[in-house]
């Protein structure tokens, strides 16, 4: 940036204030006495570009207008970093009212930016640098030269380090923000485990309900099997009984009838064979007689028929048998389902047992029946109507029994569902603790990748401010052998800005505290140039202008001439530099020269 003229009213010590053309290269000194308004040139166009000055801070503007004024003015016009011409007006009144408009030159009617805020951000864009670092480096104020502070934001802006810094201060925060979200997670974690454990929800209880739930069903499929099979055996029993009294009876009759018709075939037969093989006995004889009137063939076909007939009567009898022996089997059936019921009552819970326990008014013991039901089964004298009746007294204890196991069930299911609803709410908790875990390993995640981050802004702050520091030396020492007369070449600068001249005749550096006064402020003021520098080099990029209000304060003769040969050689980008003294050589090369009066309230250039 380079300044091309300005223009202030009632600003601090002036009521005018006009320098229309400012040289764009070339030395422009200041002189006058102490109290002349030399720095208030320096401070008019500080506020002119900021809005605050280095003597007036920010929180009492007021000062700048002119004592028994009520409002001040100023208008600068200047070269940006962009090359192009602009101008900027700023307005203040003893109230703090401020007004700012910038505009390109020529066009004050047409405003580029208007108020505070919108002119502070357009004016950084154009200049390349804010407030801080045009007062760490290119505004020497009317003070003391020292080091600049190596902490300092404009320090760390020209270093490079800053937007580094900015950087990894965000990260903090984001940091430190998930740490914070990662407690509140972990709290809402607790407050579900908490909820979680007020289900009741019992996983073992549920798997055994559920294992007893099936159990019971089995059991109660079990109990039917048996009752079925009992209902089937007494029924088939009853049959059997009923058909065994008739297969009974009927091979009894068998029996008889065929041994009846066999004794009679075979005297009939007998009869035929003495009459026919031994007619001269006397029993053949007697028999012809008893037969007068038939042909004795008669009696052996009648007694070979009764023999024939006799015969089928005693097999029919040994087929009755065999199906008498059939229906007998049916008692194993019986006996089976029987045996069935022991292993079933054998099997049952202990609870199921209990319940089934008979009381003291109905003993309901059949063990005893049993026993002579079994024996019965094995004589095979067992009346249908004794087994009927135990069966159905067996039914009655099953049909008890599946109640029992029906009950039990009821309440197991009943338990099982209420366990299933706790267990829903449960798994609709247990998500969300695990989405919650998530979350949790989502936000250690992302601390760990900006810490990671943090790490790699560290090192390449610690890079950058190592850079920067090797370029300060570089840039020092082509700048201080031209304000020492080449007595001094070489400075060594650490990381925080502390600073050792070598000395050729101690041939090792030496501490600032070792050498002149005069000569700290000459290696001071060719650091402060070297910062300048740096900042040219790094965002402004272009021709910029230096304001150095008493630089050589405490400089001898030699020393400020020495300076001002220097000053013009230190930078092909430091075009314009503007110098305040009380007295600067006549001599000296001045592309313009202001003369400031300490009773003179308006000063005018006309060049």
């Amino acid at each position: 940036m380079i300044v091309r003229s300005l223009r202030a009213e009632n600003l601090l010590k002036y009521r005018h204030l006009d320098l229309p053309e400012v040289p764009a290269r070339g030395l422009i000194g200041i002189t006058g006495e102490n109290e002349s308004g030399k720095s208030s040139i320096g401070e008019a166009i500080c506020f002119a570009l900021f809005g605050r000055t280095f003597a007036v801070t920010g929180d009492e503007p007021a000062k700048l207008v002119r004592w028994g004024e009520s409002r001040c003015s100023v208008r600068l016009g200047f070269t940006g970093s962009d090359g192009q011409d602009y101008e900027i007006r700023r307005f203040l009144d003893r109230d703090g009212n401020q007004g700012a408009r910038l505009s390109r030159a020529g066009e004050p009617d047409a405003p580029l930016a208007k108020g505070l805020a919108t002119v502070a951000e357009a004016m950084e864009r154009r200049l390349g640098f804010d407030f801080d670092e045009y007062i760490e480096s290119f505004y020497l104020a009317q003070r003391e030269i020292t080091a600049p502070h190596p902490h300092s934001e404009a320090v760390r802006i020209m270093a490079g380090v800053a937007p580094l810094e900015r950087t990894r201060a965000s990260l903090e925060a984001e940091i430190g923000r998930e740490a914070d979200a990662i407690l509140d997670v972990e709290g809402r974690i607790a407050d579900v485990d908490r909820q979680m454990q007020e289900q009741g929800y019992d996983p073992e209880r549920m798997q055994r309900d559920a294992t007893r739930l099936e159990g019971s069903r089995a059991l109660q499929g079990r109990i039917d099997e048996v009752a079925e099979g009992l209902r089937d055996a007494v029924e088939r029993f009853t049959g059997a009984r009923r058909r065994i009294a008739s297969l009974k009876s009927r091979t009894r009759r068998a029996g008889i009838l065929g041994l009846l018709f066999i004794l009679l075939g075979a005297i009939g037969v007998g009869a035929w064979a003495l009459s026919t093989w031994t007619p001269d006995t006397p029993v053949a004889g007697a028999l012809r007689g008893l037969l007068t009137g038939m042909p004795i063939d008669v009696l052996g076909y009648g007694g070979a028929g009764a023999l024939i007939l006799g015969a089928l009567l005693l097999l029919r009898r040994l087929l009755l048998g065999s199906r008498l022996a059939g229906a007998r089997a049916d008692d194993a059936g019986l006996r089976a389902a029987l045996d069935a019921l022991d292993a079933l009552e054998a099997d049952l819970p202990g609870e199921i047992q209990t319940g089934l326990a008979p009381s003291a008014d109905d003993p309901g013991d059949d063990s005893g029946r049993r026993v002579r039901l079994l024996e019965g089964l094995a004589g095979g004298d067992l009346d249908a109507f004794v087994v009927q009746q135990f069966v159905a007294r067996q039914l009655e204890r099953l049909s008890a029994l599946r109640g029992l196991v029906e009950a039990a069930a009821a309440e197991v299911e009943k338990d099982l569902i209420g366990q299933g609803e706790r267990k829903e709410g449960y798994d609709k908790l247990a998500a969300m603790a695990e989405a919650f875990r998530q979350q949790i390993g989502d936000h250690r995640q992302r601390i760990r990748v900006r810490e990671s981050a943090r790490e790699l802004l560290t090192g390449a702050a610690r890079e950058a401010s190592h850079r920067f520091n090797h370029n300060l030396r570089g840039l020092v020492g082509k700048t201080l052998p031209l304000f020492t007369q080449g007595r001094y070449e070489h400075l060594r600068i650490d990381d925080n800005l502390e600073v050792q001249v070598f000395s050729a005749e101690k041939r090792d550096f030496m501490d600032l505290e070792e050498v002149s006064s005069g000569t700290q402020r000459q290696i001071m003021l060719a650091l402060r140039l070297a910062l300048s520098q740096e900042l040219v080099n790094r965002v402004v990029k272009g021709p910029q202008f230096l304001f150095l209000d008493e630089p050589f304060a405490f400089f001898d003769e030699a020393r400020t001439r020495s300076a001002l040969e220097a000053l013009p050689r230190l930078s092909g980008e430091m075009y314009q530099i503007w110098l305040v003294a009380q007295e600067l050589p006549e001599d000296a090369g001045f592309a313009l020269r202001v003369r400031c009066r300490r009773g003179g309230a308006e000063l005018s250039l006309n060049i």
